[in-house]
């Protein structure tokens, strides 16, 4: 398995890819938004740009596309209209029978790699580690970092906003890294995984 292939596939375990017998579905994140395949956002120019949307065994319409993505948002204002402040606590299975937009799921997956390819991994190659460069690194601690990346965004995951981390991993002390690389409240299956995935590096680098 490639390094690529590695990382969707952690990805996809912690984001899935909701997907039925039609194809995959869009749905709504716990922020609201319109989300799409292995986590992807999108606004309605993108969705409606995504190429392969079909309702049964046709391709969906222009308009159709709109409607679609009009009602996940109106269910998402409902929601959170009901209850201010309020996380939307739907599994995206929810969202399966709100919408009849289907996508391929191969679309999902190499829209996945694409993201990888073009936008995440540069730019993990891109912050400044004082001792080490990301693809030196071993896979263990760039399986974290990724998956890092693509929960918060790249805009919110660099140097400048986690220090402790990227210090700790550019000196490879993958002990104290595990202990930085959390998010929220450092709870949850997620976190767990990443502490012990980037615990594994100290293992296999002893």
């Amino acid at each position: 398995m490639s390094n690529i292939d590695q990382f969707l596939a952690d990805l996809i375990g912690k984001e899935g890819l909701p997907a039925d017998g039609g194809g995959a579905y869009a749905y709504l994140d716990s922020k609201g938004l319109v989300t799409m395949g292995v986590g992807e956002h999108l606004s309605l120019a993108d969705f409606a740009r995504v190429g392969g949307w079909s309702i049964g065994d046709r391709f969906a319409t222009h308009e159709e596309l709109g409607a679609a993505y009009a009602a996940l948002v109106e269910l998402g204002k409902q929601y959170q209209g009901e209850h201010p402040g309020a996380t939307v606590p739907y599994a995206a299975e929810h969202y399966a029978k709100f919408t009849v937009t289907r996508l391929p799921v191969a679309v999902c997956m190499q829209r996945a790699k694409d993201r990888l390819t073009v936008e995440f991994l540069p730019h993990l190659d891109s912050q400044v580690l004082v001792e080490a460069q990301f693809n030196d690194l071993p896979l263990a601690v760039q399986r974290v970092l990724v998956d890092l990346a693509w929960n918060v965004g790249c805009g919110g995951f660099s140097v400048s906003r986690w220090p402790l981390l990227f210090t700790a991993v550019s000196r490879r002390d993958f002990r104290a890294a595990s202990l930085q690389c959390v998010t929220g409240d450092g709870t949850g299956a997620r976190n767990t995984w990443r502490r012990q995935t980037m615990l594994s590096a100290v293992e296999a680098t002893s």
